[in-house]
């Protein structure tokens, strides 16, 4: 059995082979709508096919999903096409009989949506195509056959637009989109459209061959919405080929996992042959490859890191053993449970589940290596252990214990009043959410929670269209108040006068404990926002590509709307140079270039986090940044094996390119020894005190999303007093810990203190 340790994200169905198309240059011009793929042209399209189809793993005990469709009078709809969607992934379709009757199976046991369309109207009018509102999450067990599902159309949305190239604003043929299980392909000119699409939240997904794949929410009525831009930036071409561990080729699914602050971004890249080669196109910046073969057998490239347009070839993914998890169950009490769901999960990902014999026993076979999480639910009990690091073909022996905790509390309006019958979730900080106990509130919106684990709780909240949100809630302090409020930042955001299409906005709270900070991009044709949000007053930025962050403040309401908002973007200038080592003149590939320090992570920002521009330098050490601000700027430059430098002064015009050269030294330190840690997302510094305080809190990562601001204090790390000497690295030294784990720190705002739990993620400086 091997011991050689990688971190692997877990299983993932098993994809095909993407089709290479040709990615044509147009002019820019106003484009004519593509055909739509709306009706049976879509039914067609997208029928499940075996390079299409999520097949279950073999020995996992699967179901099936049965169900209706109906029409606005409440008649069978025949033909209607039914899709099972795992997240926005579309897993499989059928089509409804004469009776409106479908089945979809055989399915894993999970968590799934169901959503139908069908084809155009009659209507001389060319009513829209109809779709169904999304039904779900709908929990589906091991070897359980459920019916009596429902889905009723009405009219359905259409979204209409074009796709360019982000740095030349070309049209790029042949664009994939993905929405709600349907899909379209751009034209000549870019332009692409989508019919029957179920109304409200949506995520789209966008990808083309040598670009990088974008994912984007937006949120749809039953109305054709045009006028659309998207813009792909240049991947990179990453070959190689996937062994076992006698370094035989092996055929296997191929996924991309960008470096992120947060995790879960996990996107399907293709297969390999059966000679074991491949050749995917991956994102700028740092990414890992992972590979999975039909019998579960996994394995992770190592970190790449590679600049936009770049290649890298001789890439080597070798699979390993899977491990495999037994145990058993204990309640609170220590008695063996029998009938518990035992569940191992990345993230919010499931990766094997099973049940406690009558011994009170379990066993769940192969479980790629990597950092986990086993939980056990039983009734309203929850149990967890982990996240636990394992190891190739490790057979790990665990017992679980149920917690035996109770909370307590009231769901509030904002004046104070309870709210009965609110839905309220509850589970363990940094666990995942598939562990929440559910309860519903009773008279003067109390609630009660039992069987919890112990340690810090994350709490979700809705009723109507109020929502709730607390976290780092202990048990043991007591009942818990958590107010649900209605409130939403509203906003116009103008690039050079007109609508902008695609930007980022990010609210951060000002005032203390006020609650978390959010950051959400935005595909709107109108150039307008709605971000809910608890009552108060924020920090408001908006970007985007091409364009320095600008922002303002406002205030949002308990109830309804804020005033709205108008943010105006200007276009950057531009940043371009060369990266050279000191010593040789050579040029330096894969250097990380950034007009902020933080920059050192690289590419560990989300998509959705506002921030300054930053890149990598190409084989022959150029490098191009735009949407820099004007003025005198600071450029900071960094590559593994080399020492850091003190940031270089750059100037930066609107009217035409700063040109700088920077030069790395060698530090004599092996350059691929690049440190990873747990940590929060946050730069500490010290004031004109000597107090420890947040420098730069980093754009959608832990710290930003827990509340932190710059310039708070940091006054305790986990109950611990920060006292004595050396204040700085004895704050560093408590915040970074194991990823995946909670990290409690008390701030003070002003004159005010608060508390904050934060979910250490994984940084790599």
């Amino acid at each position: 059995m091997r011991r050689h340790r990688l971190s692997i994200a877990a299983l993932f169905a098993l994809a095909a082979l993407m089709a290479i198309v040709w990615v044509a240059r147009q002019p820019r011009g106003e484009p004519s709508p593509a055909p739509s793929t709306g009706g049976e042209r879509v039914a067609e399209a997208m029928k499940p096919r075996s390079d299409r189809a999520v097949a279950p793993r073999p020995g996992v005990s699967t179901g099936f999903l049965r169900g209706q469709v109906l029409d606005a009078d409440g008649l069978p709809a025949q033909g209607s096409e039914v899709r099972v969607l795992a997240g926005e992934q579309r897993l499989a379709s059928a089509f409804s009989g004469a009776d409106g009757g479908f089945t979809l199976g055989p399915l894993e046991p999970g968590e799934y949506s169901l959503v139908a369309s069908a084809g155009r109207g009659a209507s001389a009018r060319g009513r829209s195509a109809l779709a169904s509102e999304r039904l779900g999450p709908i929990p589906l067990a091991p070897g359980e056959d459920l019916g009596g599902l429902i889905l009723h159309l009405l009219p359905g949305g259409s979204l209409a637009g074009v796709v360019r190239d982000a740095a030349t604003d070309e049209a790029i043929e042949g664009a994939a989109l993905e929405l709600s299980g349907l899909g379209a392909k751009s034209d000549r000119v870019g332009a692409f459209r989508i019919d029957g699409l179920t109304p409200g939240a949506l995520r789209l997904r966008v990808s083309a061959p040598g670009y990088e794949v974008r994912e984007l929410p937006l949120t749809l009525g039953a109305e054709l919405v045009t006028g659309l831009e998207i813009r792909l930036s240049r991947g990179t071409q990453i070959r190689g080929r996937v062994v076992d561990g006698a370094g035989r080729p092996l055929a296997a699914a191929l996924v991309v996992v960008p470096y992120r602050l947060q995790a879960g971004v996990r996107r399907p890249a293709g297969a390999s042959g059966a000679d074991g080669s491949f050749a995917i196109t991956g994102p700028a910046g740092m990414f890992w490859v992972e590979a999975q073969s039909a019998q579960g057998d996994a394995g992770r490239s190592e970190l790449l890191d590679v600049a936009a347009g770049g290649e890298r070839d001789g890439v080597e993914i070798r699979l390993e053993e899977a491990a495999a998890f037994q145990g058993n169950v204990i309640d609170a009490a220590g008695e063996l449970v029998v009938g518990a769901s035992v569940q191992v999960t990345a993230g919010d990902r499931l990766l094997g589940s099973g049940t406690t014999g009558a011994d009170g026993r379990f066993a769940i076979p192969r479980i790629p290596s990597g950092r986990v999480q086993v939980v056990a639910l039983q009734g309203e009990a929850r149990g967890r252990v982990g996240p636990l690091e394992v190891r190739e073909g490790e057979a790990v022996e665990l017992t679980i214990q149920l917690g035996g905790e109770t909370l307590r509390g009231h769901a509030l309006e904002a004046g104070g009043r309870g709210i009965e019958g609110a839905s309220v979730a509850i589970w363990p900080e940094g666990g995942p959410r598939s562990l929440a106990t559910v309860v519903v509130t009773g008279a003067g919106g109390a609630f009660e929670a039992s069987g919890l684990p112990g340690g810090p709780l994350r709490i979700e909240a809705h009723f109507d269209s109020l929502l709730g949100e607390r976290r780092g809630v202990f048990a043991r302090e007591g009942e818990v108040q958590l107010v649900l409020s209605g409130g939403a930042l509203v906003g116009l955001v103008l690039l050079e006068g007109r609508p902008a299409a695609d930007f980022v906005i990010s609210a951060s709270p000002l005032e203390a404990g006020q609650g978390g900070g959010r950051s959400q991009g935005f595909l709107a044709s109108d150039g307008r926002f709605r971000l809910p949000l608890a009552p108060g007053d924020y920090e408001v930025r908006a970007s985007a590509a091409g364009a320095p962050v600008t922002a303002a403040r406002a205030k949002v309401p308990e109830r309804g709307e804020s005033t709205e908002l108008v943010l105006e973007l200007l276009p950057g200038g531009v940043i371009e140079g060369r990266i050279l080592d000191a010593e040789t003149e050579a040029p330096l590939e894969g250097a990380r270039v950034s007009l902020r320090r933080s920059g050192t992570f690289a590419f560990a920002q989300a998509e959705d986090a506002p921030g300054a521009p930053q890149g990598l330098s190409a084989a022959d050490g150029s490098f191009r940044l735009i949407g820099a601000p004007s003025g005198r700027m600071p450029l900071f430059a960094f590559k593994p094996g080399y020492r850091p430098i003190r940031p270089v002064a750059v100037e930066v015009r609107p009217d035409q390119p700063a040109w700088v050269e920077v030069r790395l030294s060698p530090d004599g330190r092996d350059a691929a020894a690049e440190e990873a840690y747990g940590g929060i997302g946050l730069t500490l510094g010290s004031s004109s005190d000597g107090a420890v305080i947040a420098a730069e809190v980093i754009g959608a990562g832990p710290a930003f999303a827990a509340g932190i601001r710059r310039g708070d204090r940091i006054l305790e790390v986990d109950g611990l007093a920060l006292e004595g000497e050396r204040l700085l690295s004895l704050a560093v030294q408590r915040i970074r810990g194991p990823v995946g784990t909670p990290v409690t720190i008390g701030l003070r705002r002003g004159d005010t203190d608060f508390r904050v739990v934060v979910v250490r993620a994984e940084l790599r400086y």
